[in-house]
């Protein structure tokens, strides 16, 4: 099971943990782009 776990900063990380802190992460990424997009458009008007 050890050779399934990712290495992350010397870290194992579980596959299923990885999977989630990568969803975590792709919401903030898309919630700090929809902020920009607000902004962008607020700017423009």
């Amino acid at each position: 099971m050890a050779g399934s776990d990712l290495i992350i900063n010397g870290v194992s990380v579980a596959p299923r943990e990885t999977l989630v802190i990568m969803f975590l992460v792709a919401q903030q990424g898309t919630i700090n782009d929809k902020k920009l997009e607000t902004q962008g458009t607020a700017t423009l008007l």
